[in-house]
Formats: structure tokens, C-alpha cells, sequence
């Protein structure tokens, strides 16, 4: 049995007693994510994490090279979003791993630390992040820009948007929801942008504001939340169009924004998004108007080869089908970059 196999058969020990499906959820829920969420978060990460074999020539092409001994992964409030990492270090043969939770996501680090505590994993409370050989950070810009300079070796993943693109054929509504709405939209992979090639525009953007008001989109929100989605509304209503679902048209759950111009990121509230009217994919990369480094995945709705290697080369790191946009695989190189370059360093 070769390294490689043998660290496999344990991550996969791992990765089944983590998905336990019940056990798996409550600590999302106790984390304040609906359970529908959780369920679906369930589904998404198991299909991500059960395919190990697809990075066996990623970790075999390292035999010129030592693992690093001890890793800190400052994980973010998204649930799961630091665990590929994780696992990744384990395959690698990473002695120690210790996990720094956000304090929106104790219960799920809290869960998974205690499953991963035979692969050497733990969860620290106020580690001395100077000492590791490698930190490893999700965030904002800012928050990238604290931790390195507390540890010359950060590895940082900051802000990146997602979009799709779409034409008239599409059909595919709930891929569609669960690409923009799961986590919240807090994920470097949610939709805040479509993008709508050709005619018909209208008839699609009603037919997904009623799909974004189904109960999957309604998550528990705080009063300070609604608030400010309130205040967004309001906003948009008096600046330019939105679409609501006619029949919940007062209540404040989500809408659809038919936006102008070129799209620079950021929707205008969780669950919401942007659609954006294009002629033709001759003219769809003009009007992306997001940094290249900023740019993550697309969910595309239709294909088109040529048009996937042109979003490839201008900066985007994943092309998706509808639905598939949460469940990257494995072997996708995380902001571009390798996932396993990162725990090793020359012999």
C-alpha cells in the first residue's frame, strides 16, 4: 500500500464519521443556519470531501519535498469552508493542525475538532500564531493583512465574488437559489451577479424572485440584519428596479435587482441578487467589471467551451454547472493555487 493510500483509507474513516448525517447538522443549527441549510450544507460537503482519489497526482508529485510539522487554520464563520484544508493537511502528513473557530461557528468546530483529534487536529483558544510553520487564513482583505503581519508564512484567501450566466433555455430555479442563497451568500462561491444572454429577460427574473422567496431562502435574520436589508430595499426602490415574488411582494425576504452597467461585485443583501442584461456573449465580458483577483467561480447555465476558457483566462478559478456552484471538488485549486503546495517545503 503506497503513502498516499494509506493516509487516504484514514481521511475517508474520518470523512464518513464526520458525515454522519444528524450529528453532521446540529451543530449548524446550534450555530443559528436553518436546518433546511444545514441539510443541504450536508449534502454539498459530502460530495465535495468523499472524492479523495481525485488528488492522488497532487500529493504523489510531492516526494521531493517534507510536509511542514504544525499549521493554524483561522477558519470563518462559513460552515465547512475551512475543512478541505484540514483534511488536505492529513493527507499530506502534517503532524499538527490547530483550528482558531470564529465565534459564529463554534459548534461545528467544536464537532469537527473532536472527530479529528486522532488525525492530530485541535481547536486553539489564543494560539501564539508567530510559532507555526504555516498559517492558513480565510478572510477579508483586512483581516489578511493583520494575520501576515503576525506570521511571514500566511497562506491567505481573501475577498472573491461568483457569478452565472444564463439564457432563455434555463430551467434549472432551484440550482439556481441554492448557488446564490446557501451559507447565507457569505461564501466566496455564492452567486451575486446573473448574468442574462439574448431575450427574455423579464419573464426570467420574475420567475426568480418567486424562487427566492421560498422558504429554503428565509433564513433566521437578527434585527439589525433586517434593518439594514430594509434600508437596502428602500434604497434600490427609489434608485432603480427590483422584482419581488407578487404574492409576498411586503414582505422583506428577497428580491431580484435588474442592475445597469458594468457589475463590480457585491449584491445588495443576502439572499438578493443582481441580474444584468446582455446581448450577446461577445459583449458578457465587458460588463464584468470585478478585479481579476477578486473573481472566483461561474455557474453556467448553458455550453459553451470557448466561453468557459475565456472566464478561465480573465481571472475566474472554477466553471460550474447550476448547482454544482457550493461542491467544489477537491482537487479545484483553491484561489488558483495549489491546495497541497502549500504543507510542504524543501527537503
Amino acid at each position: 500500500m503506497s503513502s498516499f493510500d494509506f493516509k487516504k483509507e484514514s481521511v475517508a474513516r474520518l470523512v464518513a464519521d464526520l458525515l454522519l448525517p444528524l450529528p453532521f447538522m446540529k451543530p449548524l443549527v446550534d450555530d443559528g443556519w436553518s436546518l433546511p441549510m444545514a441539510k443541504k450544507g450536508w449534502e454539498l460537503h459530502s460530495k465535495t470531501w468523499r472524492d479523495l482519489e481525485c488528488v492522488r497526482e497532487q500529493i504523489e508529485g510531492t516526494e521531493d519535498r517534507r510536509p511542514v510539522r504544525e499549521v493554524c487554520h483561522v477558519w470563518p464563520a462559513l460552515p465547512g469552508a475551512g475543512v478541505s484544508p484540514v483534511l488536505f493537511g492529513i493527507l499530506c502528513g502534517v503532524e499538527k493542525q490547530d483550528i482558531k473557530a470564529s465565534r459564529r461557528g463554534t459548534h461545528f468546530a467544536n464537532y469537527f475538532a473532536e472527530k479529528a483529534k486522532p488525525y492530530g487536529v485541535s481547536l486553539v483558544e489564543s494560539p501564539d500564531y508567530s510559532s507555526y510553520d504555516r498559517l492558513i487564513v480565510s478572510g477579508s482583505e483586512e483581516t489578511l493583512a493583520h494575520f501576515s503581519a503576525l506570521n511571514a508564512n500566511l497562506i491567505g484567501f481573501g475577498h472573491r465574488e461568483s457569478i452565472a450566466i444564463v439564457d432563455a433555455s434555463f430551467r434549472n430555479f432551484l440550482g439556481l437559489v441554492q448557488d446564490i442563497s446557501q451559507w447565507r451568500q457569505q461564501g466566496c462561491f455564492s452567486v451575486r451577479a446573473i448574468f442574462f444572454v439574448g431575450q427574455g429577460v423579464e419573464e426570467f427574473m420574475v420567475r426568480l424572485a418567486a424562487a427566492l422567496s421560498r422558504p429554503y431562502n428565509a433564513p433566521i435574520y437578527s434585527e439589525s440584519e433586517l434593518v439594514t436589508r430594509l434600508q437596502k430595499r428602500a434604497l434600490l426602490e427609489m434608485t432603480s428596479r427590483i422584482i419581488v415574488d407578487p404574492e409576498k411582494a411586503t414582505e422583506n425576504i428577497a428580491w431580484v435587482h435588474a442592475c445597469q452597467g458594468a457589475w463590480g461585485g457585491a449584491s445588495p443583501a443576502p439572499g438578493c441578487v443582481d441580474v444584468l442584461h446582455v446581448q450577446d456573449v461577445e459583449s458578457l465580458l465587458s460588463m464584468i467589471a470585478i478585479p481579476a483577483h477578486q473573481r472566483q467561480g461561474v455557474a453556467l447555465g448553458f455550453q459553451d467551451k470557448m466561453l468557459g476558457k475565456k472566464l478561465i483566462e480573465s481571472g475566474f478559478t472554477l466553471i460550474s454547472q447550476v448547482g454544482e456552484m457550493q461542491s467544489p471538488p477537491l482537487s479545484w485549486q483553491h484561489d488558483g493555487r495549489s491546495n497541497v503546495e502549500m504543507f510542504f517545503a524543501k527537503k
